[in-house]
Protein backbone atom coordinates (compact mmCIF):
# COMPACT_ATOMS: atom_id res chain seq x y z
CA UNK A 1 0.00 0.00 0.00
CA UNK A 2 1.48 3.55 -1.03
CA UNK A 3 2.20 5.52 2.09
CA UNK A 4 1.62 9.20 1.41
CA UNK A 5 4.03 11.73 3.70
CA UNK A 6 4.13 15.63 4.08
CA UNK A 7 8.09 16.81 3.82
CA UNK A 8 8.29 17.33 7.47
CA UNK A 9 7.37 13.17 8.45
CA UNK A 10 10.05 12.68 6.11
CA UNK A 11 13.83 11.66 7.69
CA UNK A 12 16.57 14.06 7.41
CA UNK A 13 18.91 14.65 5.53
CA UNK A 14 17.22 14.18 2.45
CA UNK A 15 17.74 15.83 -0.95
CA UNK A 16 15.86 16.95 -4.24
CA UNK A 17 18.03 15.76 -6.59
CA UNK A 18 17.98 18.10 -10.42
CA UNK A 19 20.25 15.06 -12.18
CA UNK A 20 17.18 13.19 -12.68
CA UNK A 21 14.82 15.38 -14.39
CA UNK A 22 14.54 15.10 -17.88
CA UNK A 23 14.95 18.83 -18.86
CA UNK A 24 17.78 19.08 -16.68
CA UNK A 25 19.30 15.87 -18.74
CA UNK A 26 18.51 17.83 -21.37
CA UNK A 27 21.24 20.29 -20.61
CA UNK A 28 23.83 18.50 -18.96
CA UNK A 29 23.74 14.93 -21.35
CA UNK A 30 24.85 12.93 -18.76
CA UNK A 31 24.90 8.81 -19.36
CA UNK A 32 23.81 6.17 -16.98
CA UNK A 33 26.49 5.49 -15.31
CA UNK A 34 27.15 9.25 -14.12
CA UNK A 35 23.82 9.38 -13.42
CA UNK A 36 24.26 5.98 -11.10
CA UNK A 37 27.25 7.15 -9.27
CA UNK A 38 25.26 10.29 -8.28
CA UNK A 39 22.43 8.49 -6.92
CA UNK A 40 24.66 5.96 -4.98
CA UNK A 41 26.91 9.23 -3.61
CA UNK A 42 23.66 11.08 -2.33
CA UNK A 43 21.97 7.38 -1.27
CA UNK A 44 25.26 7.43 1.08
CA UNK A 45 24.90 10.97 2.01
CA UNK A 46 21.44 11.18 2.83
CA UNK A 47 18.81 9.01 4.26
CA UNK A 48 16.41 10.05 0.83
CA UNK A 49 16.21 11.30 -2.40
CA UNK A 50 13.22 13.08 -3.18
CA UNK A 51 12.58 13.95 -7.42
CA UNK A 52 9.47 14.53 -8.59
CA UNK A 53 7.08 11.47 -9.54
CA UNK A 54 7.21 13.41 -13.38
CA UNK A 55 10.90 13.03 -13.58
CA UNK A 56 10.86 9.17 -12.96
CA UNK A 57 7.65 9.15 -15.69
CA UNK A 58 9.26 11.55 -18.39
CA UNK A 59 12.74 10.60 -18.76
CA UNK A 60 13.48 7.69 -19.99
CA UNK A 61 17.15 7.73 -18.65
CA UNK A 62 15.80 7.98 -15.25
CA UNK A 63 13.30 5.10 -15.76
CA UNK A 64 16.12 2.77 -17.20
CA UNK A 65 18.11 3.14 -14.33
CA UNK A 66 14.89 2.32 -11.75
CA UNK A 67 13.95 -0.41 -13.83
CA UNK A 68 17.21 -2.46 -13.69
CA UNK A 69 17.54 -1.16 -9.57
CA UNK A 70 13.60 -0.97 -8.10
CA UNK A 71 15.34 -1.74 -4.72
CA UNK A 72 16.07 1.87 -4.94
CA UNK A 73 12.14 2.55 -4.24
CA UNK A 74 11.34 -0.46 -2.74
CA UNK A 75 13.87 0.40 0.22
CA UNK A 76 12.45 4.42 0.37
CA UNK A 77 15.85 5.35 -1.25
CA UNK A 78 14.28 7.36 -3.45
CA UNK A 79 10.75 8.79 -1.99
CA UNK A 80 9.07 10.60 -5.17
CA UNK A 81 6.75 13.50 -4.37
CA UNK A 82 3.39 14.44 -6.33
CA UNK A 83 0.70 17.11 -5.97
CA UNK A 84 -2.66 16.25 -4.22
CA UNK A 85 -3.00 12.90 -5.96
CA UNK A 86 -3.54 9.43 -3.72
CA UNK A 87 -2.24 6.97 -6.30
CA UNK A 88 0.55 6.58 -8.91
CA UNK A 89 -2.98 6.11 -11.34
CA UNK A 90 -4.69 8.71 -10.33
CA UNK A 91 -1.71 11.21 -11.00
CA UNK A 92 -0.74 10.02 -14.56
CA UNK A 93 -4.65 10.48 -15.05
CA UNK A 94 -4.45 13.74 -14.35
CA UNK A 95 -1.15 14.88 -15.71
CA UNK A 96 -2.60 13.33 -19.09
CA UNK A 97 -4.93 16.22 -20.10
CA UNK A 98 -4.53 16.07 -24.21
CA UNK A 99 -7.82 18.32 -24.64
CA UNK A 100 -6.90 20.82 -22.55
CA UNK A 101 -3.36 21.38 -23.15
CA UNK A 102 -3.95 21.10 -27.22
CA UNK A 103 -6.02 24.29 -26.63
CA UNK A 104 -3.06 26.03 -24.76
CA UNK A 105 -0.75 24.88 -27.93
CA UNK A 106 -3.10 25.76 -30.64
CA UNK A 107 -3.45 29.52 -29.07
CA UNK A 108 0.17 30.09 -29.10
CA UNK A 109 0.46 29.03 -32.37
CA UNK A 110 1.83 25.27 -32.12
CA UNK A 111 0.11 22.07 -33.29
CA UNK A 112 0.21 18.48 -31.53
CA UNK A 113 -1.55 15.65 -32.20
CA UNK A 114 -2.07 12.69 -28.92
CA UNK A 115 0.92 10.53 -30.04
CA UNK A 116 3.27 14.08 -30.15
CA UNK A 117 2.00 14.71 -26.48
CA UNK A 118 2.17 11.53 -25.18
CA UNK A 119 6.18 11.19 -26.25
CA UNK A 120 6.43 14.67 -24.30
CA UNK A 121 4.76 13.61 -21.41
CA UNK A 122 6.53 9.91 -21.11
CA UNK A 123 9.41 10.11 -23.21
CA UNK A 124 10.95 13.43 -23.56
CA UNK A 125 14.27 13.18 -25.65
CA UNK A 126 16.73 14.04 -22.76
CA UNK A 127 19.39 12.23 -23.75
CA UNK A 128 21.73 10.86 -26.73
CA UNK A 129 22.63 8.03 -25.34
CA UNK A 130 20.02 5.33 -26.13
CA UNK A 131 18.30 2.92 -23.08
CA UNK A 132 16.87 -0.47 -23.04
CA UNK A 133 13.20 1.41 -23.53
CA UNK A 134 13.49 3.87 -25.97
CA UNK A 135 11.93 1.93 -28.73
CA UNK A 136 9.05 0.59 -26.98
CA UNK A 137 5.76 2.18 -28.17
CA UNK A 138 4.37 4.80 -26.39
CA UNK A 139 1.38 2.76 -24.69
CA UNK A 140 3.82 -0.01 -23.92
CA UNK A 141 6.48 3.16 -22.08
CA UNK A 142 3.79 4.80 -20.30
CA UNK A 143 2.81 0.95 -19.05
CA UNK A 144 6.30 0.27 -17.98
CA UNK A 145 6.52 3.01 -16.12
CA UNK A 146 3.12 3.26 -14.73
CA UNK A 147 3.97 -0.48 -13.35
CA UNK A 148 7.06 0.00 -12.33
CA UNK A 149 6.18 2.99 -10.03
CA UNK A 150 2.89 1.23 -8.81
CA UNK A 151 4.41 -2.01 -7.51
CA UNK A 152 7.70 -0.72 -6.17
CA UNK A 153 7.36 2.76 -4.64
CA UNK A 154 6.62 2.41 -1.15
CA UNK A 155 6.54 5.99 0.52
CA UNK A 156 5.68 9.45 -2.01
CA UNK A 157 5.73 12.98 0.01
CA UNK A 158 2.58 14.97 -1.03
CA UNK A 159 3.46 19.10 -0.67
CA UNK A 160 1.47 22.68 -1.32
CA UNK A 161 1.24 22.87 -5.16
CA UNK A 162 0.18 26.30 -4.65
CA UNK A 163 3.40 27.76 -2.73
CA UNK A 164 5.31 26.11 -4.66
CA UNK A 165 3.76 27.75 -7.75
CA UNK A 166 3.99 31.47 -6.17
CA UNK A 167 7.80 30.85 -5.62
CA UNK A 168 8.19 29.86 -9.19
CA UNK A 169 5.79 32.73 -11.05
CA UNK A 170 7.46 35.18 -8.56
CA UNK A 171 10.92 33.85 -10.11
CA UNK A 172 9.78 33.52 -13.50
CA UNK A 173 8.87 37.32 -14.23
CA UNK A 174 11.41 38.69 -12.14
CA UNK A 175 13.84 36.88 -14.32
CA UNK A 176 11.86 37.32 -17.84
CA UNK A 177 11.74 40.53 -16.98
CA UNK A 178 14.57 43.11 -18.60
CA UNK A 179 14.36 45.62 -16.61
CA UNK A 180 14.80 43.42 -12.84
CA UNK A 181 16.46 40.30 -14.53
CA UNK A 182 19.66 39.57 -13.76
CA UNK A 183 20.51 38.28 -17.44
CA UNK A 184 19.27 41.09 -19.19
CA UNK A 185 22.31 41.33 -20.75
CA UNK A 186 22.61 37.78 -22.34
CA UNK A 187 18.65 38.25 -23.21
CA UNK A 188 19.18 41.35 -25.16
CA UNK A 189 19.22 39.48 -28.12
CA UNK A 190 16.03 38.29 -28.13
CA UNK A 191 13.94 41.31 -26.33
CA UNK A 192 10.90 40.50 -28.59
CA UNK A 193 10.67 36.66 -28.00
CA UNK A 194 11.40 37.43 -23.90
CA UNK A 195 8.80 40.05 -23.79
CA UNK A 196 6.14 37.63 -25.32
CA UNK A 197 7.52 34.72 -23.51
CA UNK A 198 6.71 36.71 -20.37
CA UNK A 199 3.37 37.38 -21.34
CA UNK A 200 2.84 34.10 -22.37
CA UNK A 201 4.16 32.85 -18.86
CA UNK A 202 2.10 35.20 -16.81
CA UNK A 203 -1.27 34.28 -18.61
CA UNK A 204 -0.38 30.75 -18.40
CA UNK A 205 0.50 30.52 -14.70
CA UNK A 206 -2.71 32.67 -13.61
CA UNK A 207 -4.93 29.65 -14.57
CA UNK A 208 -2.33 26.66 -14.09
CA UNK A 209 -0.83 25.10 -10.85
CA UNK A 210 2.29 23.49 -13.51
CA UNK A 211 5.00 24.76 -15.78
CA UNK A 212 4.86 22.73 -18.93
CA UNK A 213 8.79 23.57 -20.32
CA UNK A 214 8.25 21.48 -22.89
CA UNK A 215 5.47 24.11 -24.27
CA UNK A 216 8.46 26.36 -24.11
CA UNK A 217 11.21 24.51 -25.96
CA UNK A 218 8.78 24.61 -28.51
CA UNK A 219 8.23 28.28 -28.36
CA UNK A 220 11.91 28.88 -28.79
CA UNK A 221 12.21 26.80 -31.76
CA UNK A 222 9.26 28.64 -33.49
CA UNK A 223 10.74 31.73 -32.49
CA UNK A 224 14.88 30.24 -33.80
CA UNK A 225 16.28 30.91 -30.58
CA UNK A 226 19.52 29.32 -31.12
CA UNK A 227 20.64 26.53 -29.45
CA UNK A 228 22.86 27.96 -27.24
CA UNK A 229 20.78 30.61 -26.15
CA UNK A 230 17.87 27.95 -25.45
CA UNK A 231 19.65 26.55 -22.48
CA UNK A 232 20.06 29.81 -21.28
CA UNK A 233 16.03 30.09 -20.74
CA UNK A 234 15.52 27.07 -20.12
CA UNK A 235 18.12 26.94 -17.55
CA UNK A 236 16.50 30.04 -16.24
CA UNK A 237 13.38 28.39 -16.07
CA UNK A 238 14.64 25.19 -14.80
CA UNK A 239 16.46 27.43 -11.50
CA UNK A 240 12.95 28.65 -10.55
CA UNK A 241 11.29 25.36 -11.03
CA UNK A 242 13.61 23.62 -8.69
CA UNK A 243 13.42 26.57 -6.26
CA UNK A 244 9.50 26.40 -6.50
CA UNK A 245 9.61 22.54 -5.35
CA UNK A 246 12.64 22.83 -2.97
CA UNK A 247 10.91 25.96 -1.19
CA UNK A 248 8.08 23.28 0.02
CA UNK A 249 10.29 19.84 0.20
CA UNK A 250 11.92 20.95 3.62
CA UNK A 251 15.27 19.42 1.80
CA UNK A 252 18.44 20.87 0.44
CA UNK A 253 18.50 21.19 -3.32
CA UNK A 254 21.09 19.09 -4.91
CA UNK A 255 22.34 21.05 -8.74
CA UNK A 256 24.21 20.77 -11.41
CA UNK A 257 27.26 22.83 -12.79
CA UNK A 258 25.20 24.62 -15.31
CA UNK A 259 23.03 25.85 -13.16
CA UNK A 260 25.20 26.99 -10.23
CA UNK A 261 26.05 30.40 -12.66
CA UNK A 262 22.34 30.54 -12.44
CA UNK A 263 21.58 30.46 -9.10
CA UNK A 264 24.75 32.68 -8.41
CA UNK A 265 23.33 35.27 -10.54
CA UNK A 266 20.06 35.45 -8.97
CA UNK A 267 21.28 35.12 -5.38
CA UNK A 268 23.87 38.67 -6.17
CA UNK A 269 20.86 40.17 -7.14
CA UNK A 270 18.40 39.20 -4.29
CA UNK A 271 18.27 37.52 -0.92
CA UNK A 272 16.92 34.05 -1.91
CA UNK A 273 16.26 32.23 1.72
CA UNK A 274 17.95 29.19 0.13
CA UNK A 275 21.06 30.05 -0.68
CA UNK A 276 22.71 28.73 2.19
CA UNK A 277 21.28 25.04 1.15
CA UNK A 278 22.16 24.72 -2.13
CA UNK A 279 26.30 25.83 -0.99
CA UNK A 280 26.24 23.49 1.23
CA UNK A 281 24.80 20.58 -0.87
CA UNK A 282 27.11 21.64 -3.25
CA UNK A 283 30.19 21.22 -1.05
CA UNK A 284 29.20 18.04 0.17
CA UNK A 285 28.72 16.65 -3.12
CA UNK A 286 32.04 18.14 -4.72
CA UNK A 287 34.09 16.77 -1.14
CA UNK A 288 32.82 13.45 -1.43
CA UNK A 289 35.35 12.37 -3.66
CA UNK A 290 38.17 14.17 -1.98
CA UNK A 291 37.11 12.36 1.32
CA UNK A 292 37.28 9.34 -0.13
CA UNK A 293 40.65 9.92 -1.64
CA UNK A 294 41.83 10.93 2.08
CA UNK A 295 40.87 7.42 3.03
CA UNK A 296 42.68 6.06 0.42
CA UNK A 297 39.66 4.74 -1.44
CA UNK A 298 39.11 5.40 -5.44
CA UNK A 299 36.95 7.61 -6.89
CA UNK A 300 35.93 4.45 -9.00
CA UNK A 301 35.23 2.21 -6.20
CA UNK A 302 31.51 3.96 -6.60
CA UNK A 303 31.14 2.28 -9.99
CA UNK A 304 31.94 -1.16 -8.65
CA UNK A 305 29.19 -0.70 -6.27
CA UNK A 306 25.83 -3.06 -6.63
CA UNK A 307 22.61 -2.60 -5.15
CA UNK A 308 23.05 -5.01 -2.51
CA UNK A 309 26.39 -3.32 -1.85
CA UNK A 310 24.43 0.23 -1.17
CA UNK A 311 22.05 -1.10 0.79
CA UNK A 312 24.44 -2.65 3.25
CA UNK A 313 26.56 0.13 3.59
CA UNK A 314 23.19 2.14 4.63
CA UNK A 315 22.10 -0.21 6.99
CA UNK A 316 24.81 -0.05 8.72
CA UNK A 317 24.91 2.02 11.97
CA UNK A 318 28.40 3.91 11.24
CA UNK A 319 26.74 5.67 7.89
CA UNK A 320 23.84 7.13 10.04
CA UNK A 321 26.68 9.05 12.17
CA UNK A 322 29.35 9.67 8.96
CA UNK A 323 26.20 11.43 7.66
CA UNK A 324 25.72 13.53 10.96
CA UNK A 325 29.84 14.36 11.20
CA UNK A 326 29.77 14.73 7.16
CA UNK A 327 27.40 17.46 7.27
CA UNK A 328 28.59 18.76 10.83
CA UNK A 329 31.86 19.81 9.35
CA UNK A 330 30.53 21.06 6.34
CA UNK A 331 28.41 23.59 8.14
CA UNK A 332 30.80 24.12 10.42
CA UNK A 333 33.14 25.62 7.52
CA UNK A 334 30.13 27.58 5.70
CA UNK A 335 28.47 28.98 7.94
CA UNK A 336 30.84 31.60 9.54
CA UNK A 337 30.52 32.99 5.45
CA UNK A 338 28.91 36.75 5.16
CA UNK A 339 25.80 36.14 3.34
CA UNK A 340 27.09 39.24 1.00
CA UNK A 341 29.96 37.87 -0.31
CA UNK A 342 30.07 35.21 -2.87
CA UNK A 343 29.57 31.65 -1.58
CA UNK A 344 29.38 30.36 -4.74
CA UNK A 345 33.34 30.76 -4.88
CA UNK A 346 33.94 27.24 -3.19
CA UNK A 347 37.77 26.34 -3.44
CA UNK A 348 38.59 27.92 -0.22
CA UNK A 349 35.35 26.08 1.34
CA UNK A 350 36.36 23.11 -0.15
CA UNK A 351 39.91 22.96 1.07
CA UNK A 352 39.46 24.05 4.73
CA UNK A 353 36.32 20.93 4.60
CA UNK A 354 39.12 18.99 3.13
CA UNK A 355 41.30 19.58 5.78
CA UNK A 356 39.12 19.48 8.74
CA UNK A 357 37.91 15.91 6.98
CA UNK A 358 41.48 14.71 7.19
CA UNK A 359 41.99 15.97 10.79
CA UNK A 360 38.84 14.01 12.61
CA UNK A 361 40.24 10.85 10.34
CA UNK A 362 43.30 11.32 12.22
CA UNK A 363 41.75 11.24 15.03
CA UNK A 364 39.28 9.00 14.29
CA UNK A 365 42.51 6.32 13.05
CA UNK A 366 43.95 6.78 16.27
CA UNK A 367 40.70 5.50 18.26
CA UNK A 368 40.33 3.04 16.27
CA UNK A 369 43.77 1.64 17.07
CA UNK A 370 43.13 1.89 20.80
CA UNK A 371 39.80 -0.13 19.99
CA UNK A 372 41.35 -2.61 17.88
CA UNK A 373 44.12 -2.96 21.08
CA UNK A 374 41.34 -3.30 23.76
CA UNK A 375 39.29 -6.11 21.51
CA UNK A 376 42.53 -8.07 20.83
CA UNK A 377 43.08 -8.05 24.82
CA UNK A 378 39.28 -8.82 25.23
CA UNK A 379 39.86 -11.65 23.04
CA UNK A 380 43.27 -12.63 25.08
CA UNK A 381 41.99 -12.59 28.43
CA UNK A 382 38.52 -14.64 27.29
CA UNK A 383 40.85 -17.34 25.88
CA UNK A 384 42.79 -17.04 29.27
CA UNK A 385 39.63 -17.40 31.16
CA UNK A 386 38.17 -20.18 29.02
CA UNK A 387 41.37 -22.08 29.69
CA UNK A 388 41.60 -21.63 33.55
CA UNK A 389 37.44 -22.89 33.70
CA UNK A 390 39.12 -26.48 31.52
CA UNK A 391 41.61 -26.50 33.95
CA UNK A 392 39.72 -25.72 37.34
CA UNK A 393 36.50 -25.72 36.88
CA UNK A 394 35.48 -24.94 40.80
CA UNK A 395 36.72 -21.34 39.65
CA UNK A 396 33.84 -18.76 39.32
CA UNK A 397 35.42 -17.63 35.58
CA UNK A 398 32.30 -18.22 33.59
CA UNK A 399 30.61 -15.15 34.99
CA UNK A 400 33.55 -12.95 33.94
CA UNK A 401 33.92 -14.26 30.57
CA UNK A 402 30.08 -13.92 29.83
CA UNK A 403 30.82 -9.94 31.01
CA UNK A 404 33.86 -9.62 28.76
CA UNK A 405 31.23 -11.04 25.72
CA UNK A 406 29.01 -8.09 26.41
CA UNK A 407 31.83 -5.86 25.95
CA UNK A 408 32.93 -6.30 22.43
CA UNK A 409 29.18 -5.70 20.66
CA UNK A 410 29.61 -2.43 22.58
CA UNK A 411 32.93 -1.64 21.52
CA UNK A 412 31.40 -2.37 18.14
CA UNK A 413 28.74 -0.01 18.80
CA UNK A 414 31.22 3.06 19.73
CA UNK A 415 33.63 2.16 17.01
CA UNK A 416 30.90 2.84 14.70
CA UNK A 417 29.87 6.34 16.33
CA UNK A 418 33.11 7.52 16.88
CA UNK A 419 34.90 6.24 13.76
CA UNK A 420 32.07 6.54 11.20
CA UNK A 421 34.70 8.24 8.42
CA UNK A 422 37.07 5.23 8.44
CA UNK A 423 34.39 2.32 9.14
CA UNK A 424 32.52 3.59 6.31
CA UNK A 425 35.44 4.51 3.63
CA UNK A 426 35.87 0.43 4.46
CA UNK A 427 33.00 -0.87 4.13
CA UNK A 428 32.80 1.11 0.63
CA UNK A 429 36.50 -0.32 -0.37
CA UNK A 430 35.34 -4.25 0.89
CA UNK A 431 31.90 -3.95 -0.57
CA UNK A 432 33.14 -2.85 -4.17
CA UNK A 433 32.90 -5.66 -6.79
Amino acid sequence: MLKILSPKEVDNPKIYPTYLDPFSQYISQPDLKTLKRRLYVDAIMNEHIIPSISHILRSNTTTQLLLEEPELLEEKIIVPFMGQCSSIEEYINEHYKFERDKEIYSKAGLLINEVSYKKQLFSFPQTLQITGIDKLPIDTLIERKRCLLEEHTKIVVRFSIPEGKKVLKEGILRDYDMSTSPFKEDLYEYQEFDKYLTSFLQDYLSKEDRIDRALVLRLMEKSQVKEKHRSLFLSILNADYYLGGVSQLDCALGTEKPLLNIYKRKFESGVIPVKQSISVEEVKNRVFNKFLDVMNVSVSTIDKLDIDGLLSIRKDRATKAFRNQYHKIIEEKTKGIPFSSNIFEFEDIEKEVVEAIESEASKQSLLLEKIEKTRKMLFYITIFGSTLTFAFPHLAIPGIIGEFAVIDPLLQVYEQNKCNLVVVSDRIRRLSI
